[in-house]
């Protein structure tokens, strides 16, 4: 398979070329110039469109390769339909001319075409390899860490046209303001193919994460950090992920190749920036204590978040030797595929060893928080408001009939559907069996029907909602001081029952439907939660509603 997509790609770059011999060398040279321009504008609005793609979660699996196909697709054709209408004929030259120089622009394009379409291609989600072309990926024979010389191709032509915008971007295409392809997204190709791509399960786990779903909150520099492997010295970076960076069931994972440290390079410089993949990590310990750090020297090591929290802190160690040291701070941390700048000052306080690996296991004074996990001022939650229990009862429905919600394996993982209420159910085969829960997590229900519930939200006997505000979260929160966020929500009206599972969860207490004052509609949170943990209170963002002791067990489930 390997050898059949070197060929193919070959045979299309031969064939673009034979046709603009055939069409005369002025031709050939304006369809050049069309392919250069159009190339220059896909990169040039390449990372807005796919974070915008990314942040109104359209294509979300996609959108890193759609936003650089679609603008080059569109910019060639408009380019080439200009110069159709403005310059109609062609220009008389000798026929070997024709033959030679219109080859070699034909060539040019053929490869700058090919380099285009094989790097979009390589950001869209699918397997590890293409045809069996696999490229940059973690391999054993480096420890775990990306191998840049696993694989290539016989002509490299993304390569090529790699660098051949990259040294426009950093000469007569230099940008007024910002990064240059070369100090921003250097590497490219080996991000297509599969630092990207390198994900959990063969790249079936995410390979693009959007920017609500990460945010990075510090980054310390130790000149003395022991690295696994390596010249001594390390960039830590601690970043946040949420649910809206999670596959199905609010799992999380990340390889060493997902994400990388950009150095940043001297104004005064002209070259690509240099590059650090992260060597150890550290995550929750699943005791719920502390934090353990991990290496990354495996294929079959990930960072991963601990099944149903709301969030997850991992911190990532890079080696500053990679990047030139102390002297040149990185600018961009990139997760994948997502490029977010630092504020990393020149003169970074330098951290000893130890005291680095005390923050990396969670022991950092300075991320206390002073909110209670529980209020003797507050009455215990009443049994029945918070049960486990994994099913969509009363709804009644069948997986054929699913309209906007995914399932996996019968269960429900997201979207939004209505769903009758009781009457006899389908086939086992064909039934909605529940609510997805990832391996390691319960789904809890909380009771916040309006009248009807132990704890209120709706501002009925209290003002809690008041004084929490719209923008609050409803948490769930365990004896470790981890919070849940609902998953989404079970609403049972007359007529039927709703239920709804956004991928990114509901994140603040407004976005639950309103309740009627009646009474006469029930409105169940959907939570995941960690199995082992035990829920000590219910909070609306910093205000507790009520306490709570109830031990998250393994569900059995029929």
């Amino acid at each position: 398979m390997f050898v059949a997509f070197n060929l193919i790609i070959i045979a299309l770059v031969a064939l673009i070329a034979y046709w603009w011999v055939n069409q005369g060398l002025f031709s050939a040279i304006l369809h050049f110039v069309c392919v250069v321009v159009a190339g220059s504008i896909a990169f040039a609005v390449w990372e807005p469109l796919a974070v915008m793609m990314l942040e109104k979660e359209i294509m979300v699996n996609y959108a890193w390769g759609i936003a650089l196909l679609a603008p080059f697709a569109l910019s060639l054709f408009l380019c080439r339909l200009a110069c159709d209408k403005l310059v109609p004929d062609n220009l008389n030259f000798p026929q070997w001319m024709h033959y030679v120089f219109g080859g070699v622009f034909g060539v040019g394009s053929g490869v700058l075409t090919m380099g285009m379409v094989l790097i979009g291609a390589g950001f869209v989600q699918s397997a590890k390899d293409v045809m069996g072309y696999e490229g940059t990926i973690r391999t054993m024979n480096m420890r775990g860490q990306p191998d840049a010389t696993n694989q290539s191709l016989w002509v490299p032509m993304h390569l090529i046209t790699e660098r051949f915008y990259a040294t426009l971007s950093a000469g007569a295409l230099a940008p007024e303001f910002g990064a240059s392809l070369q100090t921003a997204y250097p590497g490219l190709t080996d991000m297509a193919y599969g630092l990207q791509r390198d994900s959990f399960a063969n790249g079936k786990a995410r390979t693009s994460i959007q920017p609500k779903g990460v945010a990075i909150n510090r980054v310390f520099y130790s000149s003395n950090y022991k690295n696994p492997t390596g010249a001594p010295g390390a960039w830590v970076v601690e970043a946040e992920f949420g649910m809206p960076g999670t596959d199905s069931g609010g799992i999380f994972s990340i390889s060493a190749s997902q994400i990388r440290l950009i150095e940043r390079v001297p104004a005064s410089e002209s070259r690509p920036a240099r590059y650090a993949f992260p060597v150890e990590f550290s995550q929750p310990a699943d005791s719920g204590s502390g934090m353990n750090i991990y290496p990354f020297d495996d294929i079959t090591s990930y960072a991963s978040n601990v099944p149903g929290q709301q969030s997850t802190r991992i911190f990532f160690a890079f080696p500053a030797a990679e990047l030139g040291g102390q002297n040149t701070p990185p600018a961009f941390v990139q997760v994948k595929g997502l490029r977010i700048a630092l504020s990393t000052p020149a003169d970074a306080q330098d951290y000893d060893d130890r005291d680095i690996r005390l923050i990396m296991r969670g022991t950092d004074a300075s991320l206390a928080t002073d909110v209670p996990l529980t209020d003797p001022n507050r009455k215990m939650i009443r049994a029945r408001d918070l049960v486990s229990d994994y099913t969509v009862n009363p709804a009644n429905g069948a997986v054929g009939e699913l309209g906007n919600m995914e399932h996996s394996e019968n269960y429900l993982t997201f979207g939004k559907d209505n769903f009758l209420k009781g009457g006899k159910p389908p086939s086992n085969a064909n039934r909605v069996k529940g609510i997805y829960a990832a391996e390691g997590t319960s789904v809890l229900r909380l009771n916040i029907s309006r009248g009807d519930s132990s704890i209120d939200v709706w501002n009925t006997r209290s003002d809690f909602r008041k004084q929490a505000g719209e923008e609050a979260t409803l948490l769930l929160v365990d004896s470790e001081g981890a919070t849940y966020a609902p998953v989404g929500y079970v609403w049972i009206q007359t007529d039927g029952v709703e239920i709804y599972l956004p991928k990114e969860g509901i994140q603040t207490i407004k976005d639950f439907p309103f309740q009627p004052s009646s009474g006469t509609h029930e409105l169940f949170a959907i939570y995941r939660v960690t199995i082992g943990r035990k829920i000590v209170s219910v909070r609306l963002g910093t205000v507790v509603l009520a306490n709570a002791d109830f031990n998250v067990e393994q569900q059995t489930k029929r």
